[in-house]
């Protein structure tokens, strides 16, 4: 079994966990956990607790399930519910355990890359006619044959879709690379019904958009950059690299980062985007059980050369490699942090892969800010926010009944106080 260290800090586990069967997180905050103090007698382990060995426990319940349940054991759906009860018992709402289709899942995310089979490279929600696409990638195979945003999937290779989950849907559109599949779309704008034969590809994630700001919050001849940073994979960097190059030829006064619901990501990722900004700088720390720290600094000589004011727009939903990133800048005064505050998650995890493709994630350290702040969530029991996270600098809340369009600055406050606090830098 090989433990491969990867410095996740996102909220990918907090979404998966609930989907877990057997003894997780909440059972354990619920105090449902099984009496373990009594296993060794039940299993005739006459031992103190200090003495127990899990492997000879383990082993004898096995054998005692194969010799006398009455009916047919499941080896395997045995084995994942002893390790998900040894994980609950840590009480760790981040030590999980990940099936093999969810840990792909987790893998792709972190990796940048659809794994194993070739995708169309677009974002999909669930519609009552289908899917609709929320985003296509540039210069995907849904770029080149004329897919766009908000179309709606009707069909898959003539199959109707409609009522299938999400998921279900993605399995029909993803295939072999270099293979076709049919789409078959409804277009609201037009009121078309088209069929697209789209080329499948092995396809990168698409994590950073950009845009230009023009006219609007008190802008008049000025533009602002919006790069909207979605996660923090191993092709992150390259990807903010070009788009902000981009946006710097088109002749920005200032720029905003916005990490809202950004769940985080690779620890490396978000160091190695700090250092655009802050030039070989103490970017975070990390401290195991036994005190043991490491620092991290950000490398030297890529520290962009620029004049222009900085905005990190942030919400409760950046987290971990987000609130690192943002961290970092608000400690050295580089960026002005607008919005509300973030999630709190100051963990860091290992990954250790599991025969049949499962992964395992185990907390194995705490992370620190460069001022020395541990900016872990406390929740009350019942699970409710009292503290931790990353205070705004400039505190923008939603009210309720707010209709919120994210990315236009005429139906989005924060970002319009965003683009106010630029102009007023501006014009100083």
């Amino acid at each position: 079994m090989l433990a491969r260290v990867v410095f996740f800090a996102g909220l990918l586990g907090l979404f998966s966990m609930g989907l877990m069967v057997g003894y997780g997180w909440r059972d354990a905050v619920a105090g449902r956990l099984p009496q373990y103090a009594t296993i060794p007698d039940a299993l005739g382990l006459k031992t103190q607790q200090a003495d127990l060995d899990p492997t000879r426990a383990f082993s004898r319940a096995i054998r005692a399930i194969d010799n006398g349940f009455y009916g047919k054991p499941d080896r395997e759906r045995l084995t994942f519910a002893a390790v998900q009860g040894m994980l609950g018992a840590l009480r760790d709402p981040y030590t999980v355990l990940m099936p093999p289709q969810e840990a792909e899942r987790f893998d792709e995310r972190n990796r940048g890359v659809f794994i194993g089979s070739g995708g169309i490279g677009a974002e999909l929600s669930k519609d009552p006619l289908g899917a609709r696409v929320r985003r296509v990638f540039k210069n995907s195979p849904a770029a080149t044959a004329g897919v766009k945003t908000e179309d709606v999937i009707l069909k898959v290779n003539g199959v109707n879709i409609a009522g299938e989950d999400i998921e279900e849907i993605v399995k029909l559109i993803r295939g072999e690379p270099g293979s076709e599949v049919s789409l078959t779309m409804f277009r609201e704008k037009t009121k078309e019904t088209k069929t697209f034969r789209v080329v499948r590809a092995i396809v990168h994630i698409q994590d950073v958009y950009s845009e230009v700001i023009t006219g609007v919050a008190g802008l008049d001849s000025e533009k602002v950059g919006r790069l909207e940073v979605r996660s923090f994979s191993e092709t992150i960097v390259e990807q903010f690299d070009e788009e902000l190059s981009a946006l710097q030829e088109a002749g920005i006064s200032g720029l905003i980062i916005d990490l809202r619901g950004n769940p985080g990501g690779l620890l490396r990722a978000a160091v190695e985007m700090a250092a655009r900004f802050l030039d070989d700088r103490l970017i975070v720390s990390i401290r195991d059980r036994n005190g043991r720290s490491d620092d991290f600094y950000s490398p030297s000589g890529f520290a962009l050369d620029h004049s222009y004011p900085i905005v990190l727009l942030i919400d409760e939903n950046t987290a971990s490699a987000a609130e690192i990133f943002a961290g970092a800048m608000r400690d050295y005064n580089a960026a002005t942090l607008v919005g509300a505050h973030t999630y709190g998650k100051a963990v860091v995890q290992d990954v250790v892969d599991m025969p049949g493709g499962a992964q395992v994630k185990i907390t194995v350290a705490r992370y620190y800010l460069p001022s020395g702040a541990s900016i872990q969530r406390v929740e009350d029991q019942d699970g409710n926010y009292v503290s931790g996270g990353i205070a705004p600098d400039i505190t923008v809340e939603y009210k309720d009944g707010d209709t919120v369009v994210f990315g236009n600055p005429e139906k989005d406050p924060q970002l319009r106080r965003a683009v106010e606090h630029i102009v007023s830098q501006i014009r100083t």
